[in-house]
């Protein structure tokens, strides 16, 4: 088996870009209202209304993920930080 070599560090920048990721797509506008008056088209505005709806579901699920996926960096980091800090003392790691 080979080694496990993991960078921290790069995790937990990991961690850190998925969280602003998903804070930008919160930030993230949904006022589609001012269309209506440029498009001149009911059917064409309602189209976008649904589109846009579609989106912001979507969007949420998204930076939903996005949170998980943070959630989920940031404990493997802490994880493996916990591991490299009882391996350099010499004390061994007992399965939780």
């Amino acid at each position: 088996m080979a080694p496990l070599n993991v960078d921290i560090e790069a995790v937990q920048a990991l961690a850190s870009r998925l969280r602003r990721l998903s804070q930008e797509f919160a930030r993230l506008g949904e006022e589609i209202g001012w269309f209506d008056a440029v498009l001149g088209s009911r059917r064409v505005a309602d189209t976008l209304g649904d589109f846009a709806t579609n989106w912001s579901r979507a969007k949420e699920d998204l930076r939903l993920h996005l949170e998980e996926l943070a959630a989920g960096a940031e404990g493997a980091a802490a994880a493996y930080a916990e591991v490299e800090r009882h391996l350099s003392t010499g004390m061994t790691v007992e399965p939780s």
